[in-house]
């Protein structure tokens, strides 16, 4: 009859250097997902202009300009008419405050890396308005949050083979004037 020799007890690691390891581990983790890239929040606050692309008019400082970016305008008493000077690519817009906001200039990109884009409106008696170019790098819900209130898109509108839908939710009526003609770029 064949016999597995036990390992000498000398040979096996000590459980501290177990925990050791683990431990390690947990850190090289924990830096490794802290340095990975963020899709925050960025907040308008329009403070300092009326310019998109001015770092000094969000909240944190800085330009949201990436794909998954959340914008939302929730200024109160903020440059509600602002300037796009190029091209932004952000995922989702979300419009907070009961003020009429009017985006214009450059164009908007909306993409998100899974998942579809999201414009979010819908304060009572409010009118949202993109005059500026918007091109959809994803699919794109628009949403409302309240009825009687309008989103107007008035500028060229370049869907690029991806689809448009709309959502209520709550019950009443919204207004969602669309541009002529929306292209399929």
């Amino acid at each position: 009859m064949n016999s597995i020799p036990a390992t000498p007890a000398a040979a096996q690691p000590p459980i501290r250097n177990l925990a050791g390891a683990i431990r390690r581990l947990v850190l090289v983790l924990a830096i490794l997902l802290s340095a990975s890239p963020s899709h925050g929040q960025s907040v308008w606050t329009g403070t300092v202009d009326a310019t998109w692309n001015n770092p000094g008019n969000w909240n944190p400082a800085g330009v949201p300009s990436s794909a998954d970016a959340v914008v939302t305008f929730d200024a109160t008493g903020a440059n509600t008419s602002l300037t796009l000077g190029g091209v932004e690519s952000v995922g989702h817009v979300s419009y907070d405050r009961n003020q009429n906001y009017l985006l214009g200039g450059g164009t908007l990109s909306l993409a998100t890396s899974s998942g579809n884009s999201t414009i979010l409106f819908g304060n009572t008696s409010t009118t949202y308005t993109l005059a500026s170019n918007l091109s959809l790098a994803s699919d794109l819900n628009l949403q409302t949050t309240s009825g009687n209130s309008t989103l107007v898109l008035s500028g060229p509108f370049a869907t690029n083979d991806h689809n448009l839908f709309l959502t209520a939710r709550e019950p009443g009526p919204c207004n969602f004037p669309l541009p002529s003609p929306a292209t399929a770029a």
